[in-house]
């Protein structure tokens, strides 16, 4: 039969229950009252509690009771039941979970009726339930190992207040299988021996509670993790201005351990100025609460170098809102100030040198509108900056090239790969055309979205003009050598027929009757020889006989010949005073300029004016680089006239050979081109200017001589005899047969040999006795000059005449600087031949 509770029992149980709601968080008021006199007759007497309210509210339970003393067996039943009763009604009305647990039975003996809110199971099934079936296993473990060593402790081994009581937070398993974490404040019953028997708990669910704290913990560890890992300083500093907490990167920004950082203050790493600086920031931060940005501070590493931060504060304040000390986030910015600062001294550098190359550069949108460009391309376009600045690539340029741009730009933005635009034709601001040549690539921000084009526009229209000249020269120069390998095997054959008249003339009176026709075939030879001279005009090497000549009075005699024929042109003449001579061939040079007045002449139908100019002039490097000649004083000489001018396609043309406006009848096209050959075999140029409608004006520049100036010899109009041994030399059997007879007609005896080397035999077999070689200059195998150089070694004093169906010019006059005694022309008479030989023998 169970014993029933003593009084003492009662209030030890009360007690304990109290306790236990107080350690939960429950705020309990108990008032025992009992009288003095009664406590101290307790062994002989019952005890009742007649319990008057229960007062219950969130958290807090109010009881309260009177014991007194009842002397019959009834009244101690009666208190009894009503100890329960409160126990009944106290458990009832608390959140809490209130169980008791059998240790003898190892069951559980009382679940209070909010075990079904917890845990899902009404206080009759929790009562079947085993602690394994309400704990998970890992919990369950726990409890186990924690309530056996609790047990075997001795009593009293854990102090009066904690006696027999223990705390810990359990893994509970719902009835729906859910899990969830509550509270367990377990009490350990004894009975009369001492001995455990019962286990009283109150189970608190604190899921809650375990959620805020796992947040808790996880941002505590994010936040401490981050602070670990961030590459910047972060530092905790009281008032005093000394170090209380700090990250790793903060110490090795410094260069100190964690220990030796902790305790450090701000002072002692940085120098005065600096702390200074700090202080007053701190200072303002104390005083106004917000925070503050310090930028480029310097700090003093552990090995004494200078590093520079930057840094972020804020005030620090504990929970009654008093300041206690400034948090710091410092970042190490001396490595991006150094290359903040090569930056600009870089960014310097290239603007200097983008402002100081010719070239221009530029910058675009996706749209074509200028964002930048330096003064190469103001200069360039002829506008100033602000009137540049936003226009559109349209705006300056002609549809085709626009067309072009916009194809060229969309490659670049779909390959993203730099292009090349090489004839970029732009409208400057005054009117002109200019052509350019650029470099184009593709602008991207920093996130790799294309923005815009960047370039360099090369202006390249002098180059162009060079090209033009430099491929006109090969042009004329690659004609000239056809040319004049053309002119020089019809100067063969006419030198063979012009042989024949000659020697068909001799010794026949103009009343012959074939005398005539003789003389109208040497009349069409000699107008043949003029057709290959001019072919020789523009070919290398095209000059004949060259001497120092008056240029002003040459030109006015040339111009007074022209003008009496064109009385319907009037002549006008501006000469420079003591205008500098120049080396010319005289035949080639009235031909050059009877060619620019004719042309003058046709260009002005109903008459006009023609202006002759002459003036000195030095050409620099830039003056004569387009044109390959060297620098020096020149003479200038212009011819202009008031005609229908040109236009561009025609004024490109009017050098090509063969080019001719006019009527095949009136024209072979050779005029211009041997004009321009002439000059340019005379270390010259020549430049046009015409417009249409404007008059045409041609300006010549002939290289300026000061060799003294000779006259020249007259030609005798009779053959001249003679008497001697002349060798001939020539590889042409038809030039043998009759230089050989005209020769001998002249009273010489003639030897001849068809190449070279049989003329070095021959020379060498009969030295002493040849007074005369003539020697053609082109030859097979051995060619004149070769010829010539093996005969100055067998005879230094040979008298050499060189003919040759090309000009003197060139490599005939490398051999006459060589000590060659003249030159003569095919095709000859015998006029011209006697004469030549006439003067080397006359001059030995």
């Amino acid at each position: 039969m169970p014993v029933k509770p003593t009084y003492e029992d009662l209030v030890k149980k009360i007690e304990q229950l109290d306790k236990q709601l107080r350690e939960c968080g429950c705020r309990t008021e108990t008032l025992l009252e009992s009288e003095s006199s009664l406590l101290t007759e307790r062994e002989n007497r019952s005890v009742e509690i007649n319990s008057t309210a229960f007062k219950l509210s969130a958290g807090q339970i109010r009881t309260t009771g009177q014991p007194w003393v009842i002397t019959s067996r009834d009244r101690a039943e009666k208190a009894l039941m009503e100890s329960e009763e409160f126990y009944r009604l106290l458990a009832e009305n608390v959140r809490d979970v209130i169980w008791a647990l059998d240790l003898r039975m190892g069951k559980f003996i009382y679940f209070s009726p909010s075990v079904k809110g917890l845990l899902g199971y009404t206080p009759q099934k929790a009562l079947k339930l085993r602690v394994e079936d309400i704990l998970t296993p890992e919990s369950c473990r726990k409890a186990i190992v924690l309530f056996a060593e609790r047990l075997t402790r001795p009593q009293g081994w854990d102090g009066q207040e904690r006696e027999g009581h223990l705390s810990l937070d359990l893994e509970h398993v719902r009835k729906d299988g859910s899990t969830l974490w509550a509270e367990l404040s377990v009490t350990f019953m004894r009975d009369e021996h001492g001995e455990p028997s019962e286990l009283l708990g109150i189970t608190r669910d604190i899921t809650e509670r375990k959620l805020i704290e796992d947040v808790l913990r996880q941002g505590e560890e994010k936040y401490r993790t981050i602070l670990e890992n961030i590459e910047d300083g972060y530092v905790e500093i009281d008032l005093d201005g000394s170090f209380t907490f700090v990250n790793e990167s903060a110490c090795r920004m410094l260069g100190f351990s964690y220990d030796e950082m902790i305790g450090l203050n701000y002072r002692q790493y940085t120098s005065d100025d600096t702390a200074k600086k700090m202080y007053d920031v701190f200072r303002e931060i104390a005083i106004t609460g917000d925070p503050a940005y310090l930028m480029d501070y310097e700090v003093i590493h552990k090995d004494g170098n200078l590093r520079t931060n930057e840094m972020n504060v804020s005030l620090i304040r504990d929970l009654s809102g008093n300041a206690t000390g400034f948090r710091c986030v410092a970042r190490d910015v001396t490595e991006r100030r150094r290359a903040e600062m090569a930056l600009i001294q870089s960014e310097e550098k290239y603007r200097t040198i983008l402002e100081s190359i010719e070239d221009g550069y530029f910058e675009v949108d996706l749209t074509g509108n200028l964002t930048f460009f330096n003064k190469s391309f103001s200069r360039i376009w002829g506008y100033s900056k602000d009137e540049l600045l936003g226009m559109n690539n349209r705006e300056y340029t002609t549809e085709e090239t626009a067309s072009t741009v916009s194809r060229v730009f969309k490659q670049i933005y779909t390959k993203g790969k730099p292009a090349r635009i090489p004839d970029y034709e732009i409208q400057c601001k005054d009117g002109s055309a200019r052509i350019l040549e650029i470099y184009a690539s593709l602008i991207k921000d920093p996130h790799g979205a294309s923005v815009g084009f960047r370039g360099i526009a090369r202006d390249v229209t002098e180059r162009k003009r060079l090209e033009y000249q430099l491929m006109q020269a090969q042009k004329m120069e690659s004609i000239g050598t056809l040319a004049g390998g053309i002119a020089h095997d019809f100067n063969n054959l006419l030198m063979g027929v012009l042989g024949n008249i000659s020697l068909m003339l001799i010794g026949r009176e103009e009343q012959d009757k074939d005398y005539g026709r003789l003389k109208n075939i040497e009349q069409y030879v000699m107008r043949g020889s003029e057709l290959t001279k001019r072919l020789l005009g523009f070919a290398r090497g095209g000059k004949y006989e060259v001497r120092t000549t008056d240029l002003q009075g040459f030109l006015t005699r040339s111009a007074d010949m022209f003008g009496q024929t064109k009385k319907e042109i009037l002549i006008h003449r501006k000469f420079q005073q003591d205008l500098w001579p120049a080396e010319v061939d005289q035949g080639q040079m009235e031909q050059v300029f009877l060619n620019l007045f004719v042309n003058a002449w046709q260009a002005m139908p109903g008459g006009g004016h023609l202006y002759l100019e002459g003036i000195n002039v030095e050409l620099g490097e830039e003056d004569v680089k387009p044109h390959g000649i060297e620098t020096g004083r020149y003479i200038k000489l212009t011819v202009s006239d008031t005609g229908i001018g040109m236009d561009e396609d025609i004024r490109a043309k009017i050098f090509d050979p063969f080019f001719t406006t006019k009527d095949r009848e009136r024209g072979t096209g050779l005029g211009l081109a041997s004009v321009y050959g002439i000059v340019k075999n005379h270390g010259g140029f020549i430049t046009v200017e015409s417009e249409k409608g404007e008059g045409t004006s041609f300006h010549i520049y002939l290289p300026a001589s000061f060799k003294s100036m000779k006259k020249a010899k007259e030609m005798s109009k009779n053959v001249t005899h003679g008497a001697g041994t002349v060798l001939l030399v020539d590889d042409e059997e038809m030039i043998i047969q009759v230089a050989s007879e005209m020769l001998q007609r002249m009273g010489y005896e003639v030897l001849t040999a068809r190449n070279g080397k049989d003329a070095l035999t021959m020379y060498r077999e009969k030295q002493g006795t040849i007074d005369v070689v003539v020697l053609d200059m082109i030859m097979p195998e051995m060619g004149g000059s070769q010829t010539y150089d093996g005969l100055k070694a067998i005879d230094p004093q040979v008298n050499v005449l060189l003919s040759s169906g090309y000009s003197r010019d060139g490599q005939a006059e490398e051999i006459l600087k060589k000590g060659c005694r003249g030159f003569i022309q095919k095709p000859f008479d015998m006029k011209g031949l006697s004469a030549r030989i006439a003067e080397i023998v006359e001059g030995k």
